[in-house]
């Protein structure tokens, strides 16, 4: 039995991943300001987009890659939309898309939360690694513990530098009071924009043959957390 023993147990999640396989299968008008310079934490305020448009020669998935705007979420297809919205999640907010039929029923899914504000940062222990063919060296393992210093760390070296990443070495671990298990579908946000899907999620739309997105399973939760 592991010293402190076990406390609050926490869903499996998963990562979010755009099936590279298929390339960009649709794109943006770059003259939707609105859209591309939206910020990544406020929900817009727009009932539709009619800026994106499917890449004929691609093939069409249920999850379908749009480059450079995918870091705001994801576009997805009716059938995706309908089974997330079977399940709770924190600030996704779906937007129709119009003007190409194409596109009829799919739907662009913001991922607009930023749960940074709830990490418990000296539990969770983060370190800066690099990380080079799925190699890891530490670089430094003694950061202070805030989200503001976090933050700045990945703004000014993990931002200009792909392979130095900001890792939880203990996992993340949560502040008194708040449960990540309210939450099927979030992003963490800041140093860590991925897109989260807990198993119940996952195994919903893989039941469905969901297609277009890998489900990664994230190191960083596990299904306890250690005292």
């Amino acid at each position: 039995m592991l010293a402190g023993g076990i406390k609050n147990k926490i869903m499996k999640y998963y990562k979010g991943i755009n099936d590279a396989e298929y390339g960009f299968q649709a794109q943006v008008d770059f003259g939707d300001e609105k859209l591309l310079k939206k910020d990544i934490y406020k929900e817009v305020e727009f009932s539709f987009i009619d800026s994106i448009n499917y890449v004929k020669t691609k093939v069409k998935t249920d999850v379908l890659d749009i480059g450079s705007l995918s870091f705001h979420g994801l576009l997805v297809s009716e059938k995706f939309y309908s089974i997330c919205e079977r399940f709770d999640s924190h600030q996704v907010q779906f937007v129709d898309i119009i003007g190409d039929e194409n596109l009829k029923g799919y739907k662009f899914m913001f991922f607009n939360g930023d749960l940074t504000t709830k990490i418990d940062y000296r539990k969770t222990n983060f370190i800066l690694c690099e990380n080079m063919l799925d190699e890891f060296e530490v670089l430094n393992e003694n950061l202070e513990p805030s989200r503001k210093n976090m933050i700045n760390i990945d703004k000014e070296i993990c931002s200009v530098d792909i392979f130095k990443q900001l890792i939880p070495k203990n996992g993340f671990s949560f502040i008194e009071g708040f449960d990540i298990n309210k939450y099927n579908i979030f992003r963490i946000g800041h140093f860590d924009e991925h897109f989260y899907f807990s198993e119940k999620v996952v195994k919903a739309l893989k039941a469905e043959n969901i297609t277009g997105i890998t489900f990664v399973e994230s190191v960083n939760f596990s299904p306890f957390t250690h005292c």
